[in-house]
């Protein structure tokens, strides 16, 4: 039997090993002058890496499209790059990015807002074509939710963020070529500093949480650990300035008692801060090492075994507290109560120690110096 024809050489396709068939195009040079190199294996299929290589060559003689420096990405036309683009669905880009943000725990500390905010992205543009989605359909989505939900401008921007980081994901992995929300302006922020509570108005807060009560009969029995616990988490804000999220996440492993020092991990600036225990603080995390578990039997909790605190959100019945207080404050405002406490008396380094803001300029919010404050410094002058 005669043997086949051996295939003509093709300039850029090479046998890597016995049946493994790569090929190869010129991407430019590395700063010592050597050129850089686009590779891609195509196992046993020649033909592919013929028509891979075929393909480059002509997009770089015509430049009817743009040669991608990884072979990850494929070699296309601006025709087939368009038409690629325009099957792809918001849908697709928000699955992506959904995936991406619940893999990434330590970069995404928020693992309950963003998937919520995500999925309501999907119910409204979920089945619109990911390139054709325009900064004013978002804009006017957005207008809407505000006004229908009575939302806070910081709320409405955050909603943004993610609907942005969406797309910033898509434009990084080559699957759309715009991100539209960037052309949404973002929703003017009262930057006011937060409510500072007065010593009245704390104790008419702590005199609604001891008169409140469950609704449902079988966890009345449980009722009074269940108002120390919210006491707690009330005087732990107020003897810490600490966040929300950094309170609810912590561990009994941070709590040095021997040494009275808090480590709060994964903090909103990416950092680890040691905090030291004292006044209402302390006898907060005293009061809670005595609530046994126990004490909420029957109820279901979001919170992990070690966990400080029993419950991983307080909303509910924080909203039900301020509304019987009749009290219009938010959680954050207790962490500017304390840091305005402190400020009132310490001086500015301390201040921003406490508060672990990093910039001065968001310290000297918590500066209340008023003409008579002002004159008693100025005659130091004299």
């Amino acid at each position: 039997m005669p043997r086949g024809r051996k295939a003509a050489k093709v300039k850029g396709v090479f046998e890597r090993s016995p049946g493994v068939w790569c090929a190869q195009y010129p991407s430019g040079a590395y700063p010592d002058g050597r050129t850089r190199w686009v590779r891609k294996s195509f196992g046993s299929d020649r033909a592919a890496a013929v028509s891979y290589v075929e393909k480059a060559r002509l997009i770089e003689r015509t430049g009817e499209g743009l040669l991608p420096t990884t072979a990850r990405k494929p070699v296309l036309t601006f025709t087939e790059a368009d038409r690629q683009a325009a099957s792809v669905t918001v849908d697709e880009l928000a699955d992506d990015y959904l995936a991406f943000v619940q893999a990434n725990p330590t970069e995404f500390k928020d693992q309950v807002n963003p998937p919520r905010v995500i999925k309501e992205i999907k119910e409204v543009f979920g089945s619109h074509p990911a390139t054709t989605l325009e900064a004013h359909q978002i804009d006017d989505w957005l207008t809407e939710i505000q006004r229908k939900r009575d939302l806070a401008p910081g709320t409405v921007n955050r909603i943004k963020s993610t609907f942005s980081g969406i797309y910033r994901r898509a434009l990084q992995r080559s699957k759309v070529k715009v991100n539209p929300v960037r052309n949404v302006p973002q929703r003017k922020m009262d930057n006011k500093i937060g409510k500072r509570l007065t010593d009245a108005e704390i104790e008419k807060l702590r005199n609604a949480i001891r008169k409140s009560g469950e609704s449902k009969a079988h966890l009345a029995q449980y009722q009074p650990d269940v108002i120390e616990h919210r006491l707690c988490e009330l005087d732990f804000a107020l003897g810490t300035a600490w966040r929300k999220s950094e309170q609810y996440g912590l561990r009994w492993p941070q709590v040095d008692f021997k040494n009275k020092k808090i480590t709060a991990l994964n903090t909103k600036n990416g950092e680890t801060y040691v905090c030291e225990m004292m006044g209402l603080a302390e006898k907060a995390l005293r009061r809670l090492q005595k609530l046994k578990r126990s004490r909420l039997a029957g109820r279901k909790y979001d919170a992990p075994t070690d966990a400080v605190f029993a419950i991983g959100d307080n909303k509910k019945w924080f909203a039900q507290a301020t509304k019987d207080a009749k009290l219009k404050i938010r959680w954050h405002d207790l962490r500017h109560t304390a840091i305005s406490i402190v400020a009132e008396k310490a001086p500015f380094a301390v201040v921003q120690a406490f508060s672990r803001h990093k910039s001065s300029s968001m310290v000297m919010r918590y500066a209340h110096a008023d003409s008579t404050t002002i004159r008693d410094h100025l005659a130091m002058l004299d």
